[in-house]
């Protein structure tokens, strides 16, 4: 017994959301202003976060190596990678979401 194929979808529908575009303007020019600054600060205080847990994750390593700890040295380098993945996607961010609305758009 052969499985059904689903429906076809009526042939001439549309995109209902074609040409809506998000616009906060709506809400005003002091509401556009104050969000923007309240992501810009959140981004730099995460940039922030992630290169001082990327300079501590090193200092780590640095010290499990010194020491001859093989265990530690493994859980800092990981660390310390993904802590620098984290940096350069931070620090990327904007081409990164430049790029993902140029691919959707």
């Amino acid at each position: 017994m052969e499985p059904t194929p689903p429906p076809a979808a009526p042939a001439g529908m549309s995109n209902p959301f074609a040409g809506l575009v998000p616009d906060f303007s709506v809400f005003g020019g002091d509401f556009t202003t104050w969000w923007q600054k309240l992501f810009v600060g959140l981004w730099a205080i995460c940039l922030i976060v992630a290169a001082v847990y990327l300079l501590t994750s090193l200092v780590k390593l640095h010290k499990a190596t010194n020491n001859n700890i093989p265990g530690q040295a493994d859980e800092a380098k990981t660390a310390a990678m993904w802590a620098g993945g984290s940096l350069g996607a931070l620090c990327g961010f904007a081409v990164i979401v430049g790029a993902v609305f140029t691919l959707a758009g």
